[in-house]
């Protein structure tokens, strides 16, 4: 693609009808979106631009698009037993200090009285 001037949109070249061009040079989000996608859309993509504000430096960037049958979800039940025991331990240390902090300030109080 390429931007003529500031504030112009720029003139993106479609090889194939399920590309739609969905960003905005406004915003600075150059973006693409791939209708309908199947296996054989898997592999390497890149991405040409040139920048007339750069003396026409030309930039350019690979991306790799990995194609899955669905989504798989992941159980975060055992994540979220270990941060809950670890939470849990490191409250009850906290507690235990606590609870030794005040019963050594009544030990120091009751010792100064005597």
């Amino acid at each position: 693609a390429i931007i003529p001037a500031e504030g112009v949109e720029p003139n993106v070249k479609i090889y194939h009808e399920r590309v739609e061009f969905v960003g905005s040079s406004k915003q600075n989000n150059i973006s693409i979106l791939l209708h309908n996608v199947t296996f054989e859309d898997q592999g390497e993509y890149i991405c040409f631009a040139r920048n007339p504000k750069e003396k026409e430096r030309n930039h350019s960037a690979v991306f790799t698009l990995i194609v899955v049958d669905e989504l798989k979800e992941v159980d975060n039940t055992l994540t979220i037993i270990i941060v809950s025991v670890l939470g849990g331990v490191i409250g009850l240390i906290i507690l235990i200090m606590v609870v030794k902090a005040v019963v050594l300030a009544v030990l120091n109080k009751v010792q100064e009285k005597k």
